[in-house]
């Protein structure tokens, strides 16, 4: 009985697990940032800086809890800044899900 039951856990978890958006991300990393600045465009950013990294989403384009997850991302990777990029719609048009990329950015 214990036996089913773990497995039914153990189930319903990686079904969970499978089913969490993935941040894919490329690049180098520094020591986390309790800041990020948030741009949209690249001439908006006044600092000198340099790309430290790229990341990739699956987003939903009603939710603001998609975005706040890349800019807490930013933070782990330790990103002064983060530029939103392309978006890029599936070709299912009756999807809402989009994929959004971005640059990590560090101050020089």
């Amino acid at each position: 009985m214990k036996s089913k039951h773990l497995l039914t856990t153990l189930s319903f978890t990686l079904l969970l697990l499978s089913c969490s958006p993935v941040i894919y991300y490329l690049g180098d990393n520094y020591d986390p940032t309790s800041n990020v600045e948030v741009f949209y465009d690249a001439a908006q950013v006044k600092k000198e800086y340099r790309v430290m990294g790229h990341m990739t989403k699956e987003i939903s384009l009603r939710s603001e809890s998609d975005k706040k997850a890349m800019v807490k991302e930013a933070q782990k990777r330790g990103a002064d800044g983060i530029i939103f990029s392309d978006l890029s719609m599936s070709a299912d048009k009756k999807s809402e899900q989009v994929s959004v990329k971005a640059e990590l950015i560090k101050y020089l």
